[in-house]
């Protein structure tokens, strides 16, 4: 009994820790996931990651689980420079400068209780081009400082395409406008 009893209880935080690890993970530093949207001369990159991994590399004014949207306000500028340093686009052979506009809080259910949880950011930039875009590299070094085993996942949308590419590490993704067909 008393050996059956220990099993179960081994068991169930062993179960416990395979099924939180990857909500746990999902948040930090090591994954990340882009939708880059083509049109003319515009690029509108949209890019998601986890608050546990931006507290890493920004000073949040809050910890993961206590940040509130509001206090997003105060951080906005040195979180747009963070993801700057890594996402780039270059077309036609030239760095386009990429504008932050948005900074979205994405939540989810608290595991504990359902309450929503400020886990993940979105943060948009958007890059212009001074002609029309028919090729470009996309660079993605996210927290590239902390890990080199990021795994971007980034989905392209243009002209009416879409395309997933996964990317491990810090990675440039050269695109054709003919390619996406």
């Amino acid at each position: 009994r008393a050996v059956l009893l220990r099993s179960a209880l081994v068991f169930g935080v062993l179960l416990g820790c395979l099924l939180g690890a990857p909500a746990a993970r999902a948040h930090d530093e090591t994954v990340s996931t882009s939708l880059v949207q083509v049109s003319g001369t515009t690029v509108r990159w949209q890019v998601d990651v986890g608050v546990a991994g931006l507290a890493k590399v920004v000073a949040l004014p809050a910890p993961e689980g206590q940040l509130r949207a509001a206090d997003l306000e105060s951080v906005r500028a040195p979180i747009a420079a963070a993801l700057a340093r890594g996402v780039g686009v270059r077309a036609g052979g030239t760095e386009l400068r990429g504008t932050p506009t948005t900074l979205e809080p994405l939540f989810e259910p608290d595991a504990r209780d359902g309450a929503p949880l400020l886990s993940r950011v979105e943060q948009t930039f958007v890059f212009e081009a001074p002609s029309p875009i028919t090729a470009l590299t996309l660079r993605v070094a996210l927290f590239d400082d902390l890990t080199k085993s990021h795994r971007a996942v980034v989905r392209v949308a243009w002209d009416g395409h879409v395309r997933t590419l996964v990317r491990l590490g810090p990675s440039e993704i050269a695109l054709a406008a003919e390619e996406m067909n």
